[in-house]
C-alpha cells in the first residue's frame, strides 16, 4: 500500500513539473509579442532574446 502511495506521489510530481514546463512553452509560443525568428535555441543569431537568469 505504501509503495502505491509513494509511486503515485512521484508520478503526480513529475506530471506537475512537466505540465508546468509545457504550459510555459505554449504560452511563449502563442504570445503575439514573442519573436519567432530568433530565440534561445537559435544558433545563427547575432543577438539573443533570452534572459540571463541561471
Amino acid at each position: 500500500m505504501w509503495e502505491n502511495i509513494i509511486l503515485w506521489s512521484i508520478l503526480g510530481c513529475c506530471a506537475f513539473f512537466v505540465g508546468r514546463r509545457f504550459f510555459r512553452q505554449m504560452r511563449t509560443a502563442l504570445d503575439p509579442k514573442a519573436n519567432a525568428t530568433c530565440d534561445c535555441s537559435c544558433s545563427g543569431c547575432g543577438t539573443s532574446n533570452c534572459n540571463d537568469r541561471k
